[in-house]
Order: structure tokens, then C-alpha cells, then sequence
């Protein structure tokens, strides 16, 4: 979140209950521009107490309040102290310019209450308009489908690059979950069959930590749960149902005894299913009479061909590759054909993947390596081998034709 230039002020108020002392930080900006968000924090030394937060009224409340507890314990000379924190964390958004005053917050502590002091906020005007991100804002890397959080408190969400392709072509997805309350992690989750798409895994670092994201003027915490391509294999539309998770929603469920009890002790899990949308996609034909040739790539590629050597002994190998680079569905490429002289013995070739999976698609080469082993003496030709396949940039299919080559098999 960006804060303006004003300084935070930290006040300190201090009271004292049955010989122990309470104190109530309380750190906030003195000034903002309006339209712009901001945190106001409440640091609570006693859990034996309820918070009781204040009106924040001229002001937007996006999200909060959001707890966390911080716990210390020290023996000097075999007396024991123990230091606890309560932190209570709101993101407001101020509106209209002007001076406004938040009233106290309030701690009550075995039926007495007890006050922070007031907010004094000065909201200017901003001259320029500002579209800061937030620090640890959740960005979107380039040509990733973008996702918005369906409403409530906790929902997933299957984002998608695009809802119509040609079949072959891959469509990039992002599992995400959107929160506006705590959670403690994630129990279980349940893909569905994805019937009639090839799934190919996207290598996603494991989510182990939410950032803040504004969508629309509402704060969430969110998280990529995984990312992978799906590669459609039938025409029509097709119904992607919903991916489903169960989350574990961290709930307070009372105190922690003053002396030696235990943070987690006050706080329980509850387990809660969450399921994204179903997703409907059309997937396209490809046009036309596919070429004799087509090697079953839909994307955009290139290809290459070489001989180890020209010159062999009868009965003697000769390594011949065919190189296809580019984007696609490589690991579809079907196998080019050859068409060699009778007395030059072929054996299958050996497949060599050089490929990534990207959120942009998959790209690297696929190699086929060739034995070809002359069973006479003479001269040999390898034809130029044709390789076929549909340009989803052009909307066409495109013909691939490698050199041709020789080489000559002497007597051994």
C-alpha cells in the first residue's frame, strides 16, 4: 500500500488494571490524498480483553479487522516474564478532503473499558491521478488470464486465456483463491476430469503465503493454487466443471490463559468447501482438408535436417535428424515419413523433447534421430521431407520442406 508523505504517528496510551499494565499503540497516517487507501493499526499488550473498534466515518472501510498475536517469554535470575501482542489491522480508503477525527477504540478487560485516543486524519486533495500498486500486490505476468473473485468472503476462481480455440491449441489456466479472512491453509483439492483437454502441468511454486490485491475497491488476500495448459482433442463446446478446495477458515474460539497459555490454543480451524464456476469453451475444427502431410502441430514452427557425415563403408550408419522448433503442441508431432532407396535400411528414429510449458504456451524443438545404414556400395539421395501444419496466426495450413541430401557408401 502506498503511503503518502506525511509522517506515521505511533501513540502510546497507558493504563493500569490490577497491577498489570495495558497498553494501546495505535499507528496511523496524519495525512492522506483523497482517493487513496491506507492502515490503521492497533497494538493491544493483554488477549484477556475484547477490541472494540471505532466508527470510521468520512472514511471507506475495505477490509479488516485482520489478528495476529505475537508471544515472548523471558528468565532473568529465574524470574519468568512474558510479553503478548495483539494486533488488529484495518485498510480504509478516504473519500473527500478535509480534517476528520476517528473516534477511540476501546479494549474491554474483565468488564471495565478502557480507551485509546482519537484519530486526527487531514484528507488533501490530489492533483494527479495515481494508480500506485500496493506492496506485495499479487501482478499478473504477461498474457496470463486474468481472475476476479465471484463475491463473499472466500472463493476460487478457474481464469482462463481464451473461450474459443482450434483444436490442438492450448489455452493457459490459473487456479486462484480470493479471502477477505484468515486462513491457515489448505486441505484438499479436487480437479475435475478435464474430458476431452490434454492437461499439461505448469511448474507453480507452492502457495504458502497470500498477497493483497485491490479488485474494484475491495482489499483480498489471494494466491495461485496451480497453472497448466489444456490442449482441446474434440470439437464442440465443451463444459470444464468446477474445481473444488477445502480451506481451513482460522477462527478464535477464546484466550489464552495469561500466564502459559498457548497462541494456538485460542484460535480453531474450520474447514469450509469452496468451488470455482464451471467454464464452457468452444473448440473449433481445423478448416479444410488437412495435408497428406500434417504433422498434427497447431501453432507456429520451423524446421531443420542434417547428416552426420557423407561418406560411410557399406553396413556403416549414417545418423540423419529432423529438427521442429517453435511454439505448439510438440509433444503431438507425429513422426515425418521417409522415403529412401530399398538398399538403405531404416530404423525408427529416437525422439528427443527440448520442451517448456509456459503460461504463454509450449515452445523448445522436438528431434527425430534417424539410423540409416547402407546395405550396398553407390550413391544415395535422401528426398526433401515435407512437414505440414495449421498457423493459428494465419488461420492456414503451411507447408514445412527440408533439403535434400546425398551421400555415398563405399565398399568396406
Amino acid at each position: 500500500m502506498k503511503k503518502s508523505a506525511a509522517y506515521y504517528f505511533i501513540f502510546l496510551y497507558s493504563l493500569t488494571v490490577n497491577a498489570q499494565d495495558i497498553t494501546v499503540q495505535v499507528e496511523y497516517p496524519s495525512t492522506v490524498q483523497a482517493g487513496e487507501q491506507f492502515t490503521i493499526q492497533w497494538r493491544v499488550n493483554s488477549g484477556d480483553g475484547e477490541f472494540i473498534a471505532p466508527s470510521f466515518a468520512g472514511f471507506i472501510k475495505l477490509m479488516g479487522p485482520h489478528t495476529s498475536y505475537s508471544s515472548s517469554t523471558q528468565i532473568i535470575n529465574g524470574r519468568i516474564t512474558r510479553e503478548t501482542s495483539y494486533t488488529y489491522l484495518y485498510y480504509l480508503q478516504a473519500v473527500n478532503e478535509g480534517k476528520y477525527v476517528i473516534p477511540p477504540a476501546a479494549v474491554t478487560v474483565k468488564n471495565k473499558t478502557y480507551y485509546s485516543d482519537s484519530l486526527r486524519i487531514d484528507v488533501t486533495g490530489s492533483s494527479v491521478q495515481r494508480q500506485a500498486a500496493q506492496p506485495g500486490a499479487n501482478v499478473q505476468p504477461q498474457n496470463a488470464p486474468q481472475s476476479a473473485p465471484q463475491g463473499g468472503q472466500i472463493s476460487i476462481d478457474l481464469a482462463l486465456s481464451r473461450r474459443e480455440v482450434y483444436i490442438g491449441e492450448p489455452i493457459a489456466a490459473t487456479i486462484k483463491l480470493f479471502t477477505r479472512v484468515d486462513l491457515s491453509g489448505i486441505n484438499e483439492i479436487k480437479y475435475p476430469a478435464f474430458t476431452g483437454f490434454l492437461k499439461t502441468d505448469i511448474e507453480t511454486p507452492p502457495l504458502t503465503s497470500l498477497r493483497q490485491e485491490n479488485i474494484n475497491g475491495t482489499i483480498y488476500g489471494t494466491g495461485v493454487i496451480q497453472q497448466f495448459l489444456l490442449y482441446p482433442q474434440v470439437t464442440g463446446e465443451i463444459t470444464i466443471d468446477p474445481v473444488q478446495i477445502t480451506v481451513l477458515v482460522q477462527q478464535r474460539t477464546g484466550r489464552s490463559d495469561p500466564f502459559f497459555g498457548d497462541f494456538f490454543s485460542t484460535y480453531t480451524t474450520v474447514p469450509q468447501a469452496v468451488a470455482s464456476k464451471p467454464v464452457k469453451i468452444t473448440v473449433l475444427p481445423l478448416p479444410g482438408s488437412k495435408p497428406e502431410d500434417f504433422s498434427g502441430i497447431v501453432g507456429k514452427i520451423n524446421i531443420k535436417a542434417g547428416i552426420n557425415r557423407d561418406t560411410v563403408n557399406v553396413n556403416d550408419a549414417i545418423n540423419f535428424k529432423i529438427t521442429i522448433s517453435g511454439n505448439g503442441n510438440l509433444k503431438l508431432a507425429s513422426t515425418p515419413p521417409l522415403k529412401l532407396p530399398p538398399d538403405v535400411e531404416l530404423y525408427d528414429p529416437k525422439i528427443i523433447d527440448d520442451i517448456r510449458n509456459t503460461m504463454n504456451g509450449t515452445s523448445g524443438q522436438r528431434t527425430f534421430e534417424y539410423l540409416l545404414i547402407p546395405r550396398h556400395y553407390g550413391d544415395f539421395k535422401i528426398p526433401p521431407v515435407t512437414y505440414s501444419y495449421f498457423n493459428t496466426s494465419t488461420g492456414n495450413y503451411e507447408r514445412l520442406t527440408t533439403p535434400g541430401f546425398t551421400f555415398h557408401a563405399r565398399k568396406g
